[in-house]
């Protein structure tokens, strides 16, 4: 993987895409066909004021280059409505530790500033598009989306 930088503070999940597709991420904005910037709750501060990038415009990027972007929650849960308390199942991290351990992908979760972050995961490392790399005990995951290559040539969205 080569590390990219994030154009701006709202554009770390395609960048982190960029970076495990190794791809420039000018293409991963393009493929998408916005740069994340609309400002959707104008009372927020930034980055918590734009549209930023959702996960299933993401997985369709991934298709369009051939891999299928799964989605495992760290600490999944479900509830039979809004009205009731979750339930969360537990034991499901080491399931993804495993998992980690096979694929690349993305992790979504919270950096040193708590805020909503992505990173790129080589198996090893996290590689930050605020232009770091480091170890996942610096990194707080809640999403593991690995990448998953598909041979379906005639395959795209």
């Amino acid at each position: 993987m080569k590390l990219q930088k994030q154009p701006n503070v709202w554009s770390c999940f395609p960048t982190a895409l960029a970076i495990a597709l190794d791809v420039p991420v000018a293409n991963i904005i393009k493929e998408v066909g916005h740069d994340g910037s609309e400002i959707i709750w104008s009372k927020l501060e930034d980055p918590h004021r734009r549209r930023g990038f959702h996960v299933q415009e993401m997985q369709i990027v991934a298709l369009n280059h051939y891999y299928v972007m799964s989605y495992f929650e760290f600490a999944p849960c479900s509830a039979p409505s809004l009205t009731e308390m979750p339930y969360t199942i537990s034991g499901m991290g080491d399931v993804i530790v495993e998992l980690m351990m096979k694929y690349t992908g993305v992790i979504l979760g919270y950096g040193k500033a708590k805020i909503a972050h992505a990173v790129a995961w080589d198996g090893a490392q996290c590689y930050d598009p605020n232009g770091t790399i480091y170890p996942i005990q610096d990194f707080e995951p809640t999403t593991f989306l690995p990448l998953i290559e598909i041979d379906n040539v005639s395959g795209g969205v």
